[in-house]
């Protein structure tokens, strides 16, 4: 069926700005990458307010030695360095900037784990005169997605399918959940959509603006869905609805 996009964005001006961090990552860990980006995390004036996360997808497409079976284990452990090594430099940005070190839920369990060579307690109080600042940025991970076999080159073929992708997605859960990471479902519309992609991994236009609004969906999180049933055509569940403040 065809994809109906939810409704534009209507919110109310309130005079503050979204500081959203966007960098280009391939891998779910790679090292030489990776160190200098959390060293800059670590000294940076200001913490960003949300960052979002993206990839999997070039860890199933390159795995270990080229063997799929392996690809799999190697991204979950990948995942959870990355997690790790990205709260551990949170909390050193905060602690420089007289903040509390504090996370929620299940993440604050992982506090108590030797995380980069320092141990870490639960929570932390600031330094005396000291302003507590903000929350910690809001972290959005967008799953992976599915794959449309059909559209990708043959060479593709026996590493990336939708299965594998799924497969993907389940291993990311629990570090996700274990780390407080809210996750933006992109893989549910990209796998009842396969035509609307022309190489088997993007999915330009209105499943991409759906992915677009679910994503602002959860970082704004005064707003609201008033998105009632999904539409009915077809085979298509992209629910209608615009967000509106709470009040409103």
């Amino acid at each position: 069926g065809a994809v109906a996009p939810l409704s534009p964005l209507r919110l109310q001006a309130s005079g503050r700005r979204l500081r959203l961090s966007y960098r280009l990552k391939t891998f779910a860990w790679e090292e030489e990458y990776d160190r200098p980006w959390l060293s800059a995390l670590r000294h940076a004036p200001r913490l960003p307010d949300v960052v979002v996360l993206s990839f999997g997808l070039w860890d199933m497409q390159y795995p270990p030695a080229g063997a799929a079976p392996g690809g799999a284990s190697a991204f979950n452990s990948s995942l959870w360095t990355f997690l790790a090594e990205f709260h551990a430099a949170i909390d050193d940005a905060r602690r420089r900037m007289g903040q509390p070190v504090r996370l929620s839920g299940n993440a604050a369990a992982g506090q108590n784990r030797r995380v980069g060579g320092h141990e870490r307690g639960e929570q932390e109080e600031p330094r005396a005169g000291a302003s507590r600042g903000g929350p910690r940025p809001n972290v959005v991970w967008l799953s992976v997605g599915a794959i449309s076999a059909a559209a990708l080159p043959a060479w593709k073929r026996p590493l990336l399918t939708s299965e594998t992708a799924r497969t993907y997605n389940a291993l990311a859960a629990p570090a996700l959940a274990f780390w407080g990471v809210t996750v933006v479902d992109t893989f549910r519309q990209s796998a009842r959509h396969p035509h609307l992609s022309s190489d088997g991994v993007h999915y330009p236009g209105a499943v991409s603006r759906h992915h677009a609004q679910e994503l602002l969906r959860a970082v704004l999180p005064h707003c609201v869905s008033t998105a009632a049933a999904g539409v009915t055509s077809g085979s298509s569940d992209v629910p209608r609805g615009r967000l509106r403040p709470r009040g409103r």
